[in-house]
């Protein structure tokens, strides 16, 4: 099957790296998954499309190959952080190549094929050894794709923007409001104060005491995380506390909004 079959050597590689056509894009995908671990990166979530041989060389297609290890979803208020899995992996390939069919195979990972069109695959997860070798201490998941069939009916166009060159800065902030304040409409009146350069707002703790010592019981303190960025330079400090300063306003003018830290 796919990621199984033997490599076959070239007569004249251009070098040692080059001497052998890959039957597979996993290789490649595992040296990368490998070089961000060592780097402190905790979350991998790779993808390579490429060209693969297998038929002992002779049958060459393109492939499509997805790896994921470490944390998939960061930890908040509502739950710890989560690692990834196989449903990570198979949520991938649903929303890329549709209507997927997967059924267990005997390594206990899974066979996939999309119906009527060609397309069949594997996803798996890592042995541990393997991963081990490759800087993991948590599961490897994988899967291969052969998609010659859906380069043919997928859309040309791509939507694509670079990754951002400079770094962010994330800030909490604590509204307390009342109870009866939702969650939503806060972040809706952050938002709609037009902070510069403000990217994300996220939920990151709700604290209420029933005792009424520390906070009026009809009242219930939020505290989300900001996080500013620009995409041509590394934001000031003094920036940052300006954009702080405006959202405060703005929460307080619309909602009464008080505000901690």
């Amino acid at each position: 099957g796919i990621a199984d079959d033997v490599a076959v050597g070239i007569r004249n590689p251009l070098g040692a790296d080059q001497a052998l056509l890959r039957p597979s894009l996993l290789a490649g995908l595992l040296g990368a998954v490998a070089h961000n671990l060592r780097h402190g990166v905790l979350s991998v979530r790779l993808f390579e499309l490429g060209r693969v041989f297998g038929a002992a060389g002779r049958e060459e297609q393109t492939a499509l190959a997805l790896v994921a290890t470490g944390t998939a979803a960061p930890g908040s208020w509502r739950s710890d952080a989560r690692e990834s899995d196989f449903y990570d992996i198979k949520g991938v390939l649903r929303a890329v190549l549709g209507d997927v069919r997967f059924e267990p195979e005997g390594s206990g990972g899974m066979t996939l094929r999309v119906e009527g069109s060609g397309i069949n695959g594997v996803v798996r997860r890592l042995p541990n050894d393997l991963a081990e070798a490759h800087e993991a201490k948590v599961p490897v998941y994988y899967a291969e794709v052969l998609v010659d069939a859906w380069l043919e009916q997928a859309d040309p166009v791509a939507h694509v923007k670079p990754l951002p060159k400079f770094p962010a800065t994330a800030r909490d902030l604590t509204a307390i409001l009342p109870s009866t304040t939702a969650y939503a409409r806060l972040e809706e009146v952050l938002w709609s104060a037009r902070a510069p350069h403000l990217q994300e707002v996220s939920l990151k703790g709700i604290f209420t005491d029933s005792t009424g010592r520390k906070l009026e019981t009809s009242q219930r303190a939020l505290t989300v995380t900001l996080t500013f960025r620009d995409d041509a330079r590394t934001l000031t400090a003094v920036e940052v506390d300006r954009a702080m300063e405006t959202l405060r306003d703005h929460a307080k003018a619309e909602l009464g909004a008080v505000f901690r830290g």
